[in-house]
């Protein structure tokens, strides 16, 4: 919203939604042509793991 001051949270979450689809989609057509071993696959996981043990809410001040 901070982006786009017309933006309303549905306009967000569909926007969302379509992203994660098409995103999702361009990994699906990359493991059928090429297989799980694809490079941009690898790439993809290192980089969903390092995602998932990120805390957001953490605190970034140094105390």
């Amino acid at each position: 919203m901070q982006m786009s001051k017309d933006a309303t949270e549905k306009t967000i979450d569909k926007a969302a939604v379509e992203r994660y689809r098409r995103i999702d989609k361009a990994i699906s057509d990359v493991i059928a042509k090429e297989g799980c071993d694809a490079p941009q696959i690898k790439e993809a996981r290192k980089r969903f793991d390092v995602q998932a043990e990120m805390n957001l809410f953490a605190n970034s001040k140094s105390n």
